[in-house]
């Protein structure tokens, strides 16, 4: 979905996501019959997730903010279908799919 080894995202609460700026750009691809991804229509990068099991959280894709402001990760998610040349080398929680953690 990402095209790399890692997809990066920050889960939301859904009431918390305000797209200010460029909304009537964004695309809706329907990746699965659950999980839809928001693009950009004019370069197609992926802004955010929604899940219909999960729909309290949009899954923001932090490779499309401007900076970090210090996210830092609270958990590995899908890790049962990572790379099987990465090893997880933190002491971070880990999910074989998606997290009950909240």
């Amino acid at each position: 979905m990402t095209g790399t080894a890692f997809g990066v995202y920050a889960r939301v609460p859904a009431t918390s996501l305000n797209v200010i700026s460029g909304a009537a750009q964004l695309n809706s691809y329907d990746v699965t019959e659950k999980l839809s991804m928001l693009s950009c229509r004019n370069c197609g990068s992926y802004i955010y997730a929604k899940h219909k099991d999960y729909s309290e959280f949009a899954y923001v894709c932090l490779g499309a903010l401007d900076d970090d402001h210090d996210i830092r990760p609270g958990y590995h998610e899908f890790v049962g279908s990572k790379a099987s040349w990465f090893d997880i080398h933190d002491s971070l929680p880990q999910f074989e799919d998606w997290s009950n953690d909240e």
